[in-house]
C-alpha cells in the first residue's frame, strides 16, 4: 500500500483565518486515508466536528459576516483564533505521520 501524499498546508500559514482554515481542512481530509486514524471513526470525527465549526463561525469565508471581518477591530483574538487553527492542522498532521509509520499498528 502507498502512502498517501501529504501536504502540510504551510504555504498558507502566512494567510488570514480563512487560509489557515483550508489548510487545516485539507490536513483532515488527509487523515481520512490512514487506516490507524479511521479506527474508532477517529478521522471522520475530527473533520465533522471541524466543519461544523467552520460552517457556525464562516472561518473559511474571507466576504461579509465572516470570522475574519467580525474581528477586523480585534487584532489580538484574531491572531490567536488562526493560530489555534494552524496548531490544530499541525497536530492533525503530525497524527498523520505518526500513523503511517510501517511499524506503528496501534491506534492514534
Amino acid at each position: 500500500m502507498s502512502t498517501p501524499s501529504i501536504s502540510d498546508g504551510s504555504e498558507r500559514d502566512n494567510g488570514g483565518i480563512p487560509a489557515a482554515t483550508i489548510a487545516c481542512h485539507e490536513v483532515l481530509q488527509q487523515c481520512k486515508h490512514v487506516e490507524s486514524l479511521r479506527n474508532a471513526n477517529w478521522a471522520e470525527n475530527q473533520l465533522a466536528g471541524f466543519n461544523l465549526w467552520n460552517s457556525l463561525w464562516k472561518a473559511s469565508r474571507s466576504s461579509g459576516s465572516s470570522l475574519e471581518n467580525r474581528l477586523l477591530l480585534q487584532p489580538m483574538k484574531k491572531s490567536m483564533i488562526r493560530s489555534m487553527i494552524i496548531l490544530f492542522k499541525n497536530s492533525a498532521r503530525k497524527c498523520i505521520e505518526i500513523g503511517t509509520v510501517p511499524s506503528h499498528s496501534g491506534t492514534i
